[in-house]
């Protein structure tokens, strides 16, 4: 588990270093962002995106898509290749189960 006193790691790296603020940000979004889905509702959350696809709504399109849990290897590797600040507008609710102290 990270929080503002206990960072990920990997914290220290060049592509992952921010300001206490930053760093408090970071975390907000994560209570904000890192929302636990059944896969039933991730089921229906892309559905809602095809809909809005088709309907041509892509700003609904990216909200949702935004809710979608990302897989945590894909996750790691973002981390990795662009650093957490990449991910902080992302669900990492299923990374943060896989890699607890990555994110």
């Amino acid at each position: 588990m990270t929080d503002i006193n206990h960072l990920p790691k990997g914290a220290d790296l060049p592509e992952n270093r921010m300001t206490r603020e930053e760093w408090k940000h970071y975390f907000e979004c994560r209570e904000k962002y890192d929302v636990k889905y059944s896969e039933m509702k991730i089921q229906d959350l892309f559905h809602q995106m095809d809909d809005a696809y088709e309907q041509g709504d892509f700003e609904a399109f990216d909200k949702i898509a935004g809710m979608i849990p990302y897989l945590p290897k894909f996750a790691l590797g973002i981390k990795k290749t662009k650093g957490l600040k990449a991910l902080q507008f992302a669900n990492l609710s299923d990374a943060k189960e896989v890699y607890p102290d990555e994110f």
